[in-house]
Parts: C-alpha cells; sequence; structure tokens
C-alpha cells in the first residue's frame, strides 16, 4: 500500500525494513514533546517551547521551522546530544472536494 502523502513515499517504504532501537528513559511531556536515550545518546523531539525548556536553540533551524509554519505546517525539532540535529515539517493538505462535502453537511443541516 503507497503512502497517502506523495512527499513521505520514498521514506515511507524504506521504513519497512527499518529495524527500531530501543529507547530508554523515555518521558512525554503533554503538548511538548518526548526525550529519551537511544544507543546511549540523549534523543529529544517536541515543539519549540519543548527545546527551549532544555535549552537547545539553532538560529537557522528556528527560521526554517518558523517557515514551515508559515506555510501551515506542524514542526518537531529534534536534538540529539543537546545539540540541534533537525527538524519534521508535517502538513496535510486541504482535499479539492472539501468544498463540496462541507456545501452537503449544510443542505442536510449541519452546522460547525
Amino acid at each position: 500500500m503507497a503512502a497517502r502523502h506523495p512527499p513521505i513515499a520514498s521514506p515511507a517504504s524504506r521504513a519497512k525494513s527499518a529495524v527500531p532501537l530501543p529507547v530508554a528513559d523515555f518521558q512525554s511531556i503533554t503538548g511538548k514533546g518526548v526525550t529519551g536515550v537511544v544507543e546511549g545518546r540523549p534523543v529529544a523531539i517536541g515543539n519549540l517551547r519543548h527545546m527551549d525548556a532544555i535549552g537547545i536553540t539553532s538560529p537557522p533551524l528556528l527560521e526554517r521551522a518558523e517557515s514551515l509554519r508559515r506555510e501551515g505546517q506542524t514542526v518537531m525539532l529534534i536534538a540529539i546530544d543537546g545539540q540541534a540535529a533537525g527538524l519534521i515539517g508535517v502538513a496535510d493538505p486541504i482535499k479539492e472536494t472539501v468544498r463540496e462535502a462541507c456545501a452537503t453537511c449544510r443542505r442536510k443541516g449541519s452546522r460547525s
């Protein structure tokens, strides 16, 4: 089955053969992100508030994150060994059929 989102189709197909690594000391911080230790290295993934809270800064990465947010993407920053390592931008574009679906719902009396 192909990925629904074309930009991730290739990584998704490679992920099928990826072997997940064990995570020690995993913590989930609601509304911010997660931290853990992978192969002895501290790893954090989360939003800007999470990175601020753990002291991670990288002006070029933050600039790119802001650019992606302006495009409507949700951005998750990644830190490894206490250093900014990258980011992931996720977007779910509105489908062309949404306008018609909303009009149908309105005709049937739905309100949102």
